[in-house]
């Protein structure tokens, strides 16, 4: 092997499963542990090791006898105490490192001169709230340096720290990495979950790097399943791949020659045991332990095999393969067993060493099928003084019955053939354990004790010889179960106050919404009814200045037409009792020229009602806006007859209160003016009469106008008009109770000539003895529009009574 000086060579010395104290209650085989154990700090001894290296299981039973712990320590004592001084340094942080937080080589008070560096193993692993082993006691005297005592942190899976001791020897950096024994389950979990083993790394340094060192892990844990039901064993491919060499303890065959890892990219060596703890195959090869140089990166591995270790025989026979037995003769096959035997004795006594003790172990397994057993002691007697073992030296077995897929036209032969294909490895039968079986049948049958912790409590009872195990166990159990369910309970508390907040927050939020909308909607119908208020007051507005203008004459004409009701009259007699009223001809057809209307004067705005009594009855004579009406031609759609061309339409306007009180003051001089000139001159008022509507005056009045219309009244007087007596008396007591009104007066006289109508009717209140119509007559329409004949008369309204007798009464004119 190449190197860089022999003061750079690193030599490590490695054994495993060294089960001090094993058979100490056997007369035969009680030094063995012991007399392996010595012989492997020789050999380090005498290879200038520079420490040695121990897997774990120093100690076969977690509470070893007093006289175990003394020999161990007297054994250490003579090999690692001296004046040689130690050719290597530890580098990294010792606290975190040993358990004494020291390594004892550099203990003023101790003079090492071969360290020892171990971890501990499942039969010596720490327990009890102290979290203590036999393997503490050595450390505590600085016979060890105990390190790879790791601890699962967290709950559930958890996580664990695996930190190097750094080793310097010249030229050559170790890392060397180690984990105790922990529960196959446990550990198999936390390396198949992602991120839950953590590897430390060493810093790089001046002196060292990263790439520098070479990494060595050493574990105590099952490689391989040892029975068909266990299943809990660590894979290679789950260790780190940055590691150079693996060293497995726990599996007691021993395999010094290193292998390449067909799961990692590094090297895997197994020691083995130094002394036989089982009756098994594995542990029937050669043991050794093995010397590994390292330096640099380069390393090698020297076996050395132990001459101490007591010779162990271990064969296997199957009795259906020997053609000479018959299974009806029991005395036969028992000759051929012991024959068997002493072969088996002859040749250990062959292969031993000088130095190994005399008596060999002898272990023979017997596959009976289809024969007969004997009995083993009675057996084992023939062999006192010549095996180590005579009670056990056969292991009678038989091949587990199959059911052939045949049914049952099969043959025992082929059940035979089948059960020894399907046969159990042979170490298994003697290293089964007790966590295995109770996988194997107390797996689905367990209530209230979870099976990993009756496994633990077992094994600690048998194993360990600690008889509060089972007590421990249930106590745990039950804690475990208690925090669980308070844990539960706490976490649905938590649930429910967090459901309650949100319900309470929802309630908050509907509360702010529903308040939100509410503005929004109030804001809303303020606004609406802000805008409605400005127009409102815009109209009014408009109004009013519509009203200081003046009204023009298509709007008076407007005004009028929504207010007039037709009125019809079917005897012209009543209107040209005295004359014909003069009439403009209809407009030409086609014609698109409006009628003319009168003008509103725009200082004239005041109402001119009038207002008489006669016989006890009130007349009332109301002016309205003004509206020119047609004198032409109508159509009579409703109730009325078609009229000939003699009929005389008048309409009569039934205004509002407010209306153009100057158009009014007109309507009545044209009244006046029309009657005036009426009897044997018409022919000459009709000359200057081009007007074709007729202003109807209907309103009522109210304060001082009265005493304007009974003027008017007085007028139709002096004019020699002849009205019935009624209507006569009536307009007499007017004009007797008021006076003509001079403003009345003038604005008749301003009024101009081409404003006047042919005709104007009034709509006052007839007296008691007012003249009944004509019997035989029928009014045509309503009150209000009379219309000529040959033309369509609008739809006519109901009227009041006094337009009605107002409709008689013209007939009486003359």
């Amino acid at each position: 092997m190449a190197s860089s000086g022999e003061d750079s060579v690193l030599r490590i010395l490695v054994s495993t499963d060294n089960h001090l104290g094993v058979w100490e209650k056997d007369e035969v085989r009680k030094d063995d542990s012991f007399v392996s154990f010595e012989e492997v700090f020789q050999i380090a001894s005498d290879n200038r090791a520079d420490f040695v290296l121990l897997g774990g299981d120093l100690f076969h039973d977690n509470k070893p006898s007093r006289k175990t712990i003394v020999r161990a320590m007297e054994i250490m004592t003579r090999h690692c105490m001296g004046d040689r001084p130690v050719a290597f340094q530890v580098t990294s942080n010792q606290e975190l490192n040993f358990t004494t937080g020291r390594v004892n080589y550099e203990d003023p008070n101790y003079n090492v001169a071969l360290p020892v560096l171990t971890i501990h193993g499942n039969h010596d692993d720490p327990a009890g709230a102290e979290n203590l082993s036999a393997v503490d006691i050595l450390s505590t005297c600085r016979l060890v340096n105990y390190f790879g005592k790791a601890a699962i942190e967290g709950q559930g899976v958890g996580k664990l720290r695996i930190s190097p001791v750094l080793l310097r020897k010249g030229a050559t950096n170790l890392a060397l990495y180690g984990l105790g024994n922990l529960r196959d389950e446990r550990l198999c979990r936390l390396f198949q979950t992602p991120h839950c083993v953590e590897w430390i790394r060493p810093a790089a340094t001046p002196e060292a790097g990263l790439e520098d060192y070479f990494n060595i892990f050493v574990l105590h844990q099952n490689r391989v399943p040892h029975t068909q039901a266990a299943k809990n064993n660590l894979k290679e491919g789950a260790l780190a791949g940055f590691l150079d060499l693996v060293l497995w303890g726990h599996e007691h065959e021993c395999l010094a020659d290193p292998w390449e890892s067909v799961e990692g990219k590094f090297h895997v060596m197994q020691p083995g045991s130094s002394v036989a703890t089982a009756l098994s195959e594995g542990e029937a090869k050669r043991k050794h332990c093995v010397m590994i140089e390292v330096s640099g990166q380069n390393w090698r591995s020297i076996k050395h095999p132990l001459a101490t270790v007591r010779p162990f025989q271990f064969a296997s026979v199957v009795l259906a393969e020997q053609l000479e037995l018959d299974p009806a003769e029991p005395e036969g096959v028992q000759d051929f067993l012991e024959r068997k035997v002493e072969a088996m004795i002859a040749e250990a006594q062959r292969q031993r060493s000088p130095t190994a003790p005399d008596l060999p172990l002898i272990r023979l397994r017997v596959d009976y099928s289809g024969f007969t057993t004997t009995n083993t002691q009675r057996f084992g007697q023939r062999f006192v003084g010549k095996v180590a073992n005579p009670t056990d030296i056969v292991l009678w077995q038989k091949a587990p019955a199959r059911k052939a897929k045949d049914g049952a036209g099969a043959g025992a032969a082929a059940g035979t053939a089948a059960g020894g294909a399907g046969l159990i490895r042979p170490e298994a039968l003697d290293e089964s354990r007790i966590e295995d079986l109770i996988g194997q049948h107390l797996l689905h049958n367990l209530e209230i004790l979870p099976e990993e912790d009756l496994t633990e409590a077992l094994h600690e009872f048998v194993e360990r010889d600690n008889k509060e195990s089972m007590k421990e166990a249930v106590a745990r159990a039950l804690a475990e179960t208690q925090n669980k369910t308070l844990r539960d309970q706490r976490a649905t508390q938590m649930e429910q106050d967090a459901d309650l907040l949100d319900v309470i927050k929802d309630i908050s939020k509907g509360r702010k919404d529903n308040a939100v909308a509410s503005a929004a909607q109030r804001a809303s119908q303020a606004q609406k009814a802000q805008e409605q208020q400005q127009k409102q007051a815009d109209a009014e507005l408009r109004a009013a200045a519509a009203a200081a203008a003046g009204p023009s004459s298509s709007m008076a004409a407007a005004g009028v037409q929504q207010g007039v009701s037709g009125m019809r009259l079917d005897d012209l007699d009543d209107l040209t009792a005295d004359g014909p009223l003069p009439m403009a001809p209809p407009p030409a057809r086609g014609s698109s020229k409006p009628p003319r209307a009168a003008p509103a004067a725009a200082a004239a705005r005041k109402a001119a009602p009038a207002a008489a009594t006669g016989r006890g009855k009130q007349t009332k004579l109301a002016t309205v806006r003004q509206s020119p009406l047609n004198l032409g031609p109508s159509r009579s759609g409703s109730r009325g007859t078609q009229q000939d061309d003699n009929s005389v339409t008048v309409g009569v306007a039934a205004g509002r209160r407010g209306s153009s009180r100057a158009a009014a003051v007109k309507a009545q001089q044209k009244l006046a003016s029309t009657f005036k000139n009426a009897g044997p001159e018409e022919e000459e008022g009709d000359e200057g009469d081009d007007v074709d509507m007729v202003d109807l005056v209907d309103s009522e009045g109210e304060g001082d106008g009265g005493s304007e219309d009974i003027s008017d009244s007085e007028e139709l007087e002096e004019e020699e008009l002849e009205p019935p007596a009624s209507r006569k008396r009536g307009r007499q007591a007017a004009a007797a109770a008021a006076p003509p009104s001079a403003s009345a007066s003038r604005r008749r006289q301003a009024a101009p000539a081409s404003q006047l109508t042919g005709g104007t009717s009034f709509v006052v209140s007839d007296d008691e003895d007012a003249p009944k119509p004509a019997a035989g007559r029928r009014r045509l329409g309503g009150a209000g529009m009379l219309g000529t004949g040959g033309g369509r008369s609008q739809q006519p309204t109901p009227g009041s009574g006094s337009q009605q007798q107002a409709s008689k009464g013209w007939g009486q004119l003359r």
